[in-house]
């Protein structure tokens, strides 16, 4: 067994939280996982994981071999970009796919000062409510929630925003404001409609006060402004990312209830194949994302519309 797919099996059940997650994302047998893992430990003389059958967490020892072992990873795969970055391949298309409120606000004017940048490129903006398959849709570069832990992919983390609950004052005068978490269950609640007929649940909290809710949902929809519209107009509490509804907040249409139950940040990376950091194209996009994304998603919070305004293009020489 070669070190790395013990590192890569390690960082993917590491990520995922659980042996079965992993394999599963690996497309490979739970008992693969768990021999790389054994043969890992072995190998290195102590205990990475701390394995229960209610949950796992990370020794000491094994919260630093993940940040060497996701540093090295990287490494190998930079190294890999620098041996082919000769190749003549920066010109053609580029599929970008990420959440819809994301790719409207934030990504989308991106990607055309990225392309102001470099006319040679065309990007393909793919913008869905669901997890989309890099490999089937053919997708050079994710942006979403959270770390793929696979080994085909790399993924690096752009920026993190808390889930908050809003209601409208409107919405507050009528109904009262909820004071614990439990009154949410008579609430009315405007609940993302993307899991079929589920019935609704909330985390909500962090930590050791997380908890799940079971929702009083009047009104269900997987589109994004019409779920903010609805919350505007007082039909309801709503959880929703923090950088979604900073304008909002700001101009008092929506306030935040119950603050302190705001959830763990979540992360939001930047995902690709490993094999396509061979693309010249594709790291220049990737590159540029990182330098240029956490600042927009800051100066979107901010209310900074100069700062998200896409770039002109460049004029056109006339033809001979």
């Amino acid at each position: 067994m070669n070190d790395f797919a013990e590192m890569r099996a390690f960082v993917a059940v590491a990520r995922a939280g659980s042996l079965t997650a992993a394999a599963r994302t690996l497309g490979m047998a739970t008992s693969m996982v768990s021999e790389r893992l054994r043969q890992l430990e072995a190998r290195l003389g102590v205990k990475l994981l701390v394995r229960s059958t209610r949950r796992q967490s990370l020794t000491p020892a094994g919260e630093a071999y993940l940040r060497r072992s996701e540093e090295i990873l990287q490494l190998l795969e930079q190294a890999a970009l620098e041996a082919h970055a000769d190749r003549d391949d920066q010109a053609g298309t580029l599929r970008v796919a990420c959440p819809v409120p994301l790719g409207r606000h934030i990504v989308g004017p991106l990607s055309a000062r990225f392309m102001a940048r470099h006319p040679e490129v065309r990007i393909d903006l793919q913008m869905s409510r669901a997890a989309v398959d890099l490999i089937g849709d053919s997708i050079d570069v994710a942006i979403r929630g959270g770390i793929a832990p696979h080994p085909s992919f790399i993924s690096r983390p752009l920026f993190s925003s808390q889930r908050i609950l809003v209601a409208s004052p409107v919405y507050l005068q009528r109904h009262g404001t909820p004071m614990r978490v439990d009154a949410l269950a008579t609430h009315h609640c405007i609940d993302n409609g993307s899991r079929n007929n589920e019935a609704p649940l909330w985390t909500i909290g962090s930590g050791a006060q997380r908890q799940r809710v079971a929702l009083n949902a009047v009104a269900r929809s997987n589109d994004p402004d019409t779920l903010l519209d609805w919350a505007v107009a007082g039909l309801g509490v709503m959880q929703r990312s923090r950088w979604e509804v900073a304008a909002l907040l700001r101009t008092g249409r929506l306030v935040e209830v119950l603050p302190e139950t705001a959830g763990e940040p979540r992360m939001f990376s930047e995902t690709h194949l490993v094999k396509s950091m061979y693309s010249r194209r594709i790291a220049l996009f990737v590159d540029f994302l990182h330098a240029e994304l956490p600042a927009s998603v800051q100066a979107y919070e901010q209310g900074d519309a100069a700062r998200l305004m896409p770039q002109p293009l460049p004029a056109r020489e006339p033809a001979a």
